[in-house]
């Protein structure tokens, strides 16, 4: 008896491991695709709800099983916390995953150009990570027409050309789930913008250096056109 309740115990364990590494991962998804999504959160949350209520009768079985408890409430609400960002980022995926096929070009305007630091993780050991070297990571935010911004991760070769003001454009489609998105990665870039970026001090070096030699060279083809006549 006291076997079997041991191996309940590791598998109610193992099960609850399970279920909070979906959870975390079904809510990290919802974010990024939140990116991208240009219909109001509020719509697809509002549409799922009913559902996610509507599964948990059937499924009060399992989470009676895996919380230990009859609670109804307790069990409610792990059902919810679980199944919603499950069926939100199942949508989102499909959705997302589904558009592009009849996307419109739409003219957006670059209100911010900045950057962060980030850090990378680095192994001292079996089971120590300390923060390791920094590395730049590059944005830019847009702003639709309607008024919506989004933040947007870029190379730094984009974020070079671009700086407060301009206009890109931007694919705006809707997926199979009649959600509107936009493409983040396919941006269409003004053809001459200046930089906004000043020059480094390796940059000015080789300019300079480039300007001198420009000069030491006409004076000898001076010298040597003189001397010629």
């Amino acid at each position: 008896m006291g076997a079997n309740n041991k191996g309940i115990g590791v598998g109610r364990a193992i099960a609850l491991v399970i279920v909070c590494a979906v959870t975390v991962f079904n809510i990290a998804g919802c974010i990024y695709l939140f990116h991208f999504l240009l219909t109001p959160w509020w719509i697809p949350a509002l549409i799922l709800l009913p559902a996610v209520v509507a599964t948990a009768l059937p499924a009060r079985g399992v989470w009676r099983w895996m919380t230990g408890t009859r609670n109804v409430a307790v069990n409610l609400i792990c059902h919810i916390i679980f199944t919603f960002p499950l069926l939100l980022c199942a949508a989102l995926t499909i959705n997302y995953a589904t558009s592009g096929k009849h996307a419109t070009r739409e003219e957006v305007a670059v209100t911010r150009v900045y950057k962060e630091t980030r850090y990378k993780t680095r192994r001292v050991s079996r089971k120590t990570y300390v923060r390791g070297a920094p590395y730049p990571v590059y944005f830019i935010e847009i702003r639709f027409h309607d008024g919506r911004s989004k933040d947007i991760e870029v190379l730094k070769k984009t974020y070079d050309r671009l700086s407060k003001g301009d206009t890109i454009g931007v694919d705006v489609s809707k997926g199979k789930l009649g959600m509107t998105v936009f493409d983040g990665r396919d941006l269409q870039l003004p053809e001459r913008v200046k930089s906004r970026k000043k020059e480094t001090y390796q940059e000015r070096r080789r300019r300079m250096y480039r300007e001198h030699a420009d000069r030491v060279l006409r004076r000898k083809n001076i010298n040597d056109n003189s001397d010629g006549k």
